[in-house]
């Protein structure tokens, strides 16, 4: 069997959870031998992408208009031109552009990550991926979705039959890259990983903070906007939030393993990859109740309401006093949630689409 992936995610993302998931897949494949994979691209500046074989760069030190319009559709040509070929047995698209359906006459599996443009009419893109999403649902043989969570917003939502849908949970970091687990840690810093705008909710942990006396926190992601400036100005926290750049993984387990906890306050996700890096890396976590990251983490979390940052403020305390407790159960929790597992799985959804 010979599944066909293509280049969008590759052609927009250096880093980010959907290429991850996708390098991730690739590489358990070729690991076990599982199938024969196709990913044809003139170029990518993915990072994730590169460890898995050599691609070439598109102007990487160099920013000028139209940069990303022009990868694009250069990597767009590629892909069409292996559909027209043929030789292929299932073809996965790695995001929601629906291009390719004017060439494809093979089956079609799709990955919804979320669903949270759909319930969201605010986020930027909203039309656009509402529009393109809306497509590939309807014409996809099967689709695979990484929570049940997820799966009861895509049946409520473009009425797609259960028999449709496979549930496949992501897997947890690559062990390797999250070995850095007996670092002294920071007991009144905690850490906040990745975009903060719209649903992420950050608001509510700055808010948190104000009323918690000594607790600092690090913020990995994008650089502070002066929006989020403005606010941690106004609350007074200006020397107890900080934000930073990572470049890799071993970096990025470091500073799970330094710090206090970790704080996810989402109102909405698809799934949560930084609930299992933090349980991978000994890193207690703090979520928001909401039914994904109760699927995802079960018994191994504190959990708080996303709409009451005077609750957020009393979980840190109780982080603290059960960090051992959370992070013994984390340990045991991140076991249910492998690569090799996903892989098997989805596996399975590329021998159903082609029956």
């Amino acid at each position: 069997m010979k599944i066909l992936y293509d280049h969008q995610i590759f052609s927009s993302q250096t880093f980010g959870g959907v290429s991850r998931y996708h390098c991730a897949l690739i590489k358990e494949f070729a690991r076990n031998h599982l199938l024969d994979w196709e990913l044809p691209l003139y170029f990518s500046n993915n990072e994730y992408l590169a460890k898995l074989f050599n691609v070439t760069k598109f102007f990487p030190d160099c920013q000028f208009r139209g940069k990303n319009w022009i990868l694009e559709r250069l990597n767009r040509q590629k892909v069409i031109s292996v559909l027209k070929r043929g030789d292929f047995e299932v073809f996965h698209p790695t995001f929601y552009l629906s291009y390719f359906l004017p060439y494809l006459n093979r089956p079609l599996v799709i990955t919804v990550h979320d669903m949270i443009h759909d319930l969201h009419p605010e986020l930027p893109a909203h039309q656009w991926e509402v529009r393109e999403k809306g497509k590939l649902i309807k014409a996809a043989n099967q689709i695979i979705v990484p929570s049940i969570a997820t799966a009861n917003d895509l049946m409520r939502i473009a009425d797609i039959s259960s028999a449709k849908i496979s549930v496949i949970p992501h897997g947890a970091p690559d062990s390797l890259s999250y070995s850095s687990r007996q670092l002294n840690y920071c007991e009144n810093e905690f850490l906040f990983v990745g975009a903060r705008s719209y649903y992420k909710n950050f608001d509510v942990v700055l808010r948190a903070l104000k009323s918690a006396a000594n607790v600092k926190l690090r913020c990995i992601g994008g650089n502070f906007t002066a929006e989020e400036m403005r606010r941690i100005d106004e609350l007074g926290l200006n020397e107890r939030v900080r934000q930073e750049t990572v470049h890799s993984d071993n970096q990025l387990a470091s500073i799970y393993a330094q710090s206090a906890g970790l704080i996810f306050p989402s109102l909405c996700e698809g799934f949560g990859l930084p609930i299992l890096e933090a349980f991978s890396a000994s890193c207690p976590v703090v979520l928001s109740d909401i039914p994904v990251f109760r699927e995802i983490a079960g018994n191994s979390a504190v959990y708080f309401d996303p709409h009451d940052e005077a609750d957020l403020s009393k979980k840190l305390s109780e982080v603290k006093l059960r960090r051992q407790e959370l992070i013994t159960n984390g340990a045991e929790r991140v076991k249910n949630f492998t690569w090799e597992k996903c892989a098997a799985l989805t596996l399975k959804v590329y021998q159903e689409a082609i029956r």
